[in-house]
């Protein structure tokens, strides 16, 4: 593999994070997540990764994938645009418009233990009911202190 590569990269920033003292580390970035699941199912550790359900890649060491349904948001913006209905702009489709979750399938279910299921239900009923609230980058382009 070249050195460079968005999964080799992935996989130098998750063994730098290892080394460290991570037990998780977590993918955010497209073919980043290659490199970080391969390292942490090495290590022993656990990796999470995003944009699409992932968790069979590694099965014994992938604890979540963070999904988004970006699929659905553009088949509903075509149906829109066919149906005259489309306006243009953001739309910021979260939680409460079930676009954006974690996964719990058989490639994980062993790794998620019924407190941290319950630990992750009643946060994103939280953040759904607004008693968590997420900072929007987006919204004053200012980053979480």
């Amino acid at each position: 593999m070249q050195r460079g590569t968005t999964t080799t990269r992935g996989a130098e920033l998750a063994t730098t994070q290892i080394g460290l003292g991570a037990d998780v580390a977590l993918q955010l970035v497209g073919g980043t997540g290659i490199g970080i699941l391969q390292v942490t199912a090495d290590a022993g550790k656990l990796g999470i990764v995003s944009d699409a359900n992932q968790n069979g890649l590694h099965s014994e060491s992938v604890l979540t994938s963070m999904v988004k349904h970006v699929e659905v948001a553009v088949f509903e913006a075509l149906a829109a645009a066919l149906d005259g209905d489309w306006k243009p702009g953001i739309l910021s489709l979260g939680l409460a418009e079930d676009r954006v979750d974690w996964t719990l399938d058989d490639f994980n279910r062993d790794l998620i233990t019924p407190a941290m299921k319950d630990a992750a239900d009643a946060a994103r009923n939280d953040i759904i009911n607004g008693r968590i609230t997420i900072h929007d980058y987006m919204q004053n382009g200012t980053r979480p202190r």
